[in-house]
């Protein structure tokens, strides 16, 4: 049982670390986390991609939790 709260706490923490990621993704897009002197291409394709990583980690983390919680029936 102890290993089963450690991982469904390490799961929670992926999740908002991507969530978190994807904000900061979205925000460099509009232009909040980057500099004013930076490009305006540069900071969309920089947020686009900041904000895909984090979707693909939350999508990883939701696939493989789903594999190990069908693995454990």
């Amino acid at each position: 049982m102890g290993v089963m709260n450690i991982v469904s706490v390490l799961r929670f923490v992926v999740y908002a670390v991507s969530g978190a990621v994807m904000i900061a993704g979205m925000m460099a897009i509009l232009g909040f986390l980057v500099p004013k002197h930076v490009p305006e291409h540069y900071r969309v394709i920089f947020g686009a991609v900041v904000f895909l990583y984090g979707a693909y980690r939350l999508v990883l983390t939701y696939v493989r939790s789903k594999g190990m919680d069908r693995d454990e029936k």
